[in-house]
C-alpha cells in the first residue's frame, strides 16, 4: 500500500498503513493502525481502535473515534473531537485549537502527575498545573477602594487637607479620596448616644422616638444628609455596579488634633440616593490628645433584603468647639463576601 492515501473505505477487521495524508473523509469499520504520521484534513470516523505509532497525529476536521485511541507522539486537533471509546492514550503533547472536545460515557478519567489532594489550577494564560487545594472559605468581590495621604516622599508630593464642610449633600458626585480636616462644634451632652440616653427622635432623623433605653429598635436607625447635626462624610464610595443585598466596608484612618478633642465615627450606607443611613449601635468614640496621631479602624457589614445598597462610608463628628482634627492618611474600601 502506498504511503499517501487520499480516500479509502475499509470495513474489514484491520487497516494497517505507514502514512496517511488525506483531505477527504476517512471511514474505518474496525481498527486503523498508522505506523508513521497521520495528517487527516477530512472527516474521520473510526468505529474501533485508532492507533498512531509514529511521530504525529494531525486532524483538521471532525474526528469521531468510537473505540480506543493510542498515540505515541504529538497530537493536534484543529476541529471538533468526540471520544466515545473507553481508553484514550496520548504519550506526547496534545494541542486543541478552537476545538470542541467531548468525552462521552466516561466513568474513569485520570490525568498523570500531581499528588493526593491536589487540584488543577489555571494561571489565566491557558496553562494548567497541579496545586494544593485551598479548601472552602469565603470569596470576596471588591468594589470601591481608595487611599490618600498628605505627604508622599516617593513622589515628593504633598496634598493640603480640605475643609470637610465644603463637600455637598450630593455625596454620590463627590470625590472623598483627599485629606480632610473638621473644625469642632459643641454637641449637646444629651445627644451623644441617643439610643442609650433615651433621646432618639424622628425630628432628628431617627427611625423612631425613644421609649426607653435601647427601645425601640428603630430608635437606633439614623437617616440624615451630609452635614446634619454636625455629622459629616469622612469617607465614601459607591459600588459602581447594580444595587447589592449585602456589603462589607472598612476604613483605616490616621488622624491628629491640634488640642485635646473627642470625635465620633459612624459607618453608613446609601440606598439609591444621597440619604445616609446609619445604625447608631455601630457608633465609635475616639479621644485624641494634642499633636498625637492615632489610627482609627472602622468596619461594618450590612444586609438589605431589598437589594438596594449602592454605596458605603464613614461619618465623623468633632464634638469640641474650635478644635481642628485632620485625617491626614486613610484607606477605605468596600467589598462583598460570597459563600463558596
Amino acid at each position: 500500500m502506498s504511503d499517501n492515501l487520499y480516500l479509502f473505505i475499509n470495513e474489514g477487521n484491520l487497516l494497517d498503513i505507514n502514512t496517511i495524508n488525506t483531505s477527504n473523509s476517512v471511514l474505518v469499520g474496525n481498527i486503523l493502525s498508522v505506523n508513521n504520521s497521520s495528517f487527516l484534513e477530512g472527516v474521520t470516523q473510526c468505529n474501533a481502535n485508532l492507533n498512531v505509532f509514529g511521530i504525529e497525529l494531525y486532524n483538521d476536521n471532525d474526528l469521531i473515534n468510537n473505540g480506543a485511541l493510542y498515540c505515541s507522539g504529538y497530537a493536534q486537533f484543529d476541529s471538533n473531537v468526540v471520544f466515545n471509546g473507553i481508553t484514550q492514550v496520548f504519550e506526547g503533547n496534545v494541542l486543541c485549537n478552537a476545538a470542541l472536545v467531548v468525552l462521552n460515557n466516561i466513568s474513569d478519567f485520570s490525568l498523570p502527575g500531581g499528588n493526593s489532594g491536589e487540584v488543577l489550577t489555571t494561571d489565566g494564560a491557558g496553562n494548567l498545573y497541579w496545586s494544593s487545594a485551598s479548601g472552602g472559605g469565603l470569596a470576596n468581590i471588591p468594589y470601591g477602594d481608595y487611599t490618600y495621604t498628605t505627604m508622599e516622599p516617593a513622589s515628593n508630593t504633598t496634598t493640603t487637607p480640605v475643609d470637610i464642610t465644603t463637600f455637598s449633600s450630593n455625596i454620590q458626585s463627590e470625590d472623598f479620596a483627599v485629606p480632610k480636616y473638621i473644625i469642632g462644634t459643641n454637641v449637646n451632652a444629651n445627644y451623644v448616644f441617643p439610643a442609650y440616653q433615651n433621646t432618639s427622635t424622628t425630628a432628628n432623623g431617627y427611625g423612631a422616638n425613644s421609649t426607653g433605653v435601647w427601645q425601640p429598635a428603630f430608635a437606633a436607625r439614623l437617616n440624615i444628609n451630609n452635614g446634619d447635626d454636625d455629622w459629616y462624610v469622612l469617607e465614601y464610595t459607591t459600588t459602581t455596579t447594580a444595587n447589592l443585598d449585602s456589603l462589607q466596608y472598612a476604613g483605616q484612618m490616621y488622624m491628629v488634633s491640634n488640642v485635646d478633642a473627642t470625635i465620633q465615627l459612624l459607618p453608613f450606607i446609601t440606598r439609591g440616593n444621597n440619604l445616609i443611613q446609619s445604625e447608631i449601635i455601630s457608633l465609635q468614640t475616639v479621644e485624641l490628645k494634642a499633636n498625637l496621631p492615632i489610627c482609627a479602624n472602622v468596619f461594618d457589614s450590612r444586609i438589605d433584603a431589598a437589594s438596594s445598597i449602592d454605596g458605603a462610608g464613614i461619618l465623623i463628628r468633632n464634638m469640641n468647639a474650635n478644635t481642628n482634627v485632620t485625617c491626614f492618611t486613610s484607606r477605605f474600601f468596600t467589598y462583598q463576601l460570597i459563600l463558596p
